[in-house]
């Protein structure tokens, strides 16, 4: 990495994308194979004729210019191949998809940045196929506006496509930075018309930008970077998502028994590589036992343990309905294994075709497809697994609650165990994989990328999960049908800043996939956060008394919003302990079994 300049209080990065945002040789290769075949073809000479006419053309351009270097556009142009040309063949020769995935440390380092900076493209490729690449690494949402060789119909280093970015950004080049990998190309006009600029050689330098750009407040481990991956995961790990009744940071929640074994979900920050930051095996982890689960709140509600001791409580009876009680026995946290069979039922009625009891164990199964999954004690395991299944995390142990919790309420014990989360997080237990993969019909990236789907959301794109595309467009049509009615909604989707949906990442430090891996998550970023919260752990990193953080202190969305999303079957992060209140969550399990089991356990405290 060269910076070569950083402005004072610079607002916006510019970006480069090829060959900056990703390293593939192999598509760096073929774009450049390909658009000199087709240049060849039309001359009617061999591929090593127009080559050597291209070399030739671009030492005459150095040589002219100073040395300077100029780009292929530029150099079919010497050999009179217009732009109009140039755009044309890029946009049927140029595949991104055929080589580029989502890189989960790249979306984490622009999530951070984005925090910062506004996120602008400039690319040299026509607009339609830079955006194509942005959403093959999983970026797309970041970006506020691009500017490509279709836009001004001139190529980098020519003047006219730096002062276009500037004019859609409306800023002054002082205010901008431009990184890429080329500085005649991308740096040298920039820092000509005052703009800052970071010349970069690898991701590595990419990855590293958070750290350079950002204040430490701004660049700790965010939401996401709870949420990263260490080098080195594996798709294979067999885990997923943190269990269901979550108190979750980005994507995935966190439920009573994650909070006890220290896991911490998500977030959204997906260090989102492909994997930053790699837990210990599964093997060498040693799941906790004994009397500390019975400590556990699972998603903001009081554990039946405790429960007694409330129950003679005024603030219990009136706040009841805020609650989502696990229902546990004296050894481990569970629910009623019928009703829990009965909710999945009836959220996937596609996927999850069969109910019954084991002739033998009594034990209920659910059947996905030909597997057939056991459950036991919150977890859907296989019938081989199933004795062991104090191995795993939970996939549900609790209920999503009504309301938003107020923590004055809260005993001291959660409290003291929120506090402890981060020294938990390292001994967190792992999920059995094989459940949520036959749920969401995937186990390895590619087979989870194929179930995604692409779809506007309130203006925004996004690609989500086939599996909740049709629920998230009936929330879009409630929230904007209430939008003409009400300004807060209004001002709610103008406010928006970015949408993030799909992103195959691990949770940091975990061999965790977040909920996100699978694109039933999406998060809602506004412009400006203000002097609000909206993620406990940026709060934790900032110094903020984030465990007892009043819900009228946090950015959230309008309470209208939340209910149109939960009508649908997402649940809301804002209403876990652990908050994350720009994240929802497809779970129409959970809805459910809110409707059937809170309002059974509050009929015991009459």
């Amino acid at each position: 990495m060269r910076v070569h300049r950083i402005t004072p209080a610079p607002q916006a990065l510019i970006f480069d994308i090829d060959n900056t945002l990703y390293e593939n040789p192999a598509y760096s290769e073929a774009q450049i194979r390909l658009q000199v075949e087709r240049l060849a073809a039309v001359r009617g000479e061999s591929f090593q004729e127009t080559e050597a006419a291209l070399a030739k053309a671009r030492a005459e351009y150095a040589a002219a210019s100073g040395g300077a270097q100029t780009s292929l556009g530029n150099a079919f142009e010497l050999l009179g191949v217009g732009i109009e040309t140039s755009i044309t063949w890029r946009e049927e020769l140029l595949k991104p998809q055929d080589f580029l995935r989502p890189d989960p440390r790249l979306i984490q380092c622009l999530r951070e940045l984005s925090r910062g900076f506004r996120i602008a493209a400039l690319t040299n490729n026509p607009i339609s196929v830079g955006m194509k690449t942005l959403e093959c690494l999983g970026v797309a949402h970041f970006f506020t506006r691009i500017v490509g060789l279709d836009s001004c119909r001139q190529s980098k280093p020519s003047l006219a496509p730096f002062l276009e970015i500037l004019g859609l950004l409306e800023l002054p080049p002082s205010a901008c930075l431009s990184i890429g990998d080329r500085f005649d190309v991308d740096i040298k006009v920039p820092l000509e018309l005052g703009m800052g600029g970071i010349e970069v050689e690898g991701m590595d330098d990419i990855y590293a930008l958070p750290g350079i750009l950002l204040s430490p407040s701004e660049s700790g481990p965010g939401r996401e970077s709870t949420e990263g991956v260490g080098a080195g995961a594996s798709s294979k790990s067999g885990s997923v998502p943190e269990s269901a009744n979550h108190l979750e940071s980005d994507n995935t929640s966190e439920s009573a028994d994650n909070l006890e074994s220290g896991k911490h979900p998500k977030a959204n920050s997906e260090s989102e590589p492909a994997p930053e930051g790699q837990a210990d095996p599964a093997a060498e982890k040693k799941p906790l036992r004994g009397p500390s689960r019975r400590w556990l709140l699972a998603c903001g509600l009081l554990p039946l343990i405790l429960g007694g001791i409330f129950l003679a409580s005024s603030a219990l009876k009136k706040g009841a309905q805020a609650y989502s009680l696990p229902l546990i026995d004296k050894a481990e946290g569970r629910l009623d294994a019928k009703t829990v069979c009965r909710a999945y039922m009836a959220a996937y009625p596609q996927i999850v075709t069969e109910m019954k009891r084991h002739p033998e164990s009594g034990d209920w199964m659910l059947r996905l497809g030909e597997a057939w999954f056991f459950y036991a004690n919150g977890r859907f395991l296989p019938e081989a697994k199933k004795a062991d299944w104090q191995t795993y995390r939970p996939y549900m142990d609790a209920i999503y609650p009504w309301r938003l919790i107020e923590p004055s309420i809260l005993p001291q014990g959660i409290i003291d165990r929120l506090r402890s989360i981060p020294e938990l997080q390292k001994t967190a237990v792992p999920s059995e994989g094989s459940f949520a993969f036959a749920l969401y019909q995937g186990s390895t990236e590619g087979q989870i990328y194929a179930q995604q789907v692409r779809r506007k959301f309130l203006g925004w794109d996004l690609t989500v999960h086939q599996i909740c595309e049709p629920a998230l467009g009936r929330v879009e049509a409630e929230i904007l049908e209430l939008a003409k009615a009400d300004p807060k909604i209004t001002l709610f989707i103008k406010e928006i800043g970015s949408l993030g949906g799909y992103n195959w990442r691990y949770i940091r430090g975990q061999q965790e996939l977040s909920r996100h891996s699978f694109g039933i998550a999406v998060d809602i970023l506004p412009k400006n956060y203000g002097k609000v919260s909206t993620y406990w752990q940026w709060d934790m990193e900032a110094g903020i008394d984030w465990v007892m953080q009043k819900p009228e202190k946090r950015w959230n969305p309008p309470e209208a919003v939340v209910d149109a999303f939960e009508k649908q079957g997402f649940i809301w992060g804002g209403k876990w302990l652990t908050y994350d209140t720009m994240h929802f969550e497809y779970r129409p399990e959970q809805i459910r079994l809110r409707e059937k089991m809170l309002p059974r356990f509050l009929s015991l405290l009459e």
